[in-house]
């Protein structure tokens, strides 16, 4: 099934603040799959080798702002 098919979910917020209460009152726990990583997506994206992820979910509250600098790192991936 589908969750079988997952070998890495790496989870990227800029605010610790908010990763914290992520780990510590929603359950998102690390392990051998879940990665999390406090900074700017779209520098995370940019180191990234071409082809490392085959999805990429945002969640933005600013879809313009979302559009203007995350697509462009991802265009240039491919």
């Amino acid at each position: 099934g589908f969750p079988e098919l997952l070998r890495r979910i790496d989870v990227g917020e800029p605010s610790p603040e908010v990763m914290r209460v992520a780990q510590g009152h929603i359950g998102l726990e690390e392990d051998e799959v879940v990665h999390c990583h406090v900074g700017d997506g779209t520098v995370f994206l940019a180191d990234a080798a071409p082809g490392s992820y085959d999805l990429i979910c945002i969640d933005a509250a600013d879809q313009e702002a979302a559009v203007k600098h995350v697509a462009p790192t991802i265009n240039k991936k491919n």
